[in-house]
């Protein structure tokens, strides 16, 4: 559980940051940047909270 906190709170102040990024950016490549960061950090959150709830789910049907 804890691990899962931490986890998602890495993530979420990686997002965080590729949006001041990309919010306060002066040049494209910099918003580019923090647009990919934020792209990212919820592709990477959908993934890990995707395959725990895919692991409990075959934890608890058995297999």
């Amino acid at each position: 559980m804890l691990g899962m906190l931490v986890t998602s709170l890495i993530f979420f102040v990686l997002g965080l940051l590729g949006l001041l990024m990309a919010a306060g950016a002066v040049d494209a490549s910099t918003q580019f940047m923090g647009i990919g960061l934020i792209v990212f950090a919820w592709f990477f959150m959908v993934a890990y909270h995707g395959q725990r709830a895919e692991k409990l789910a075959q934890a608890q049907s058995g297999h």
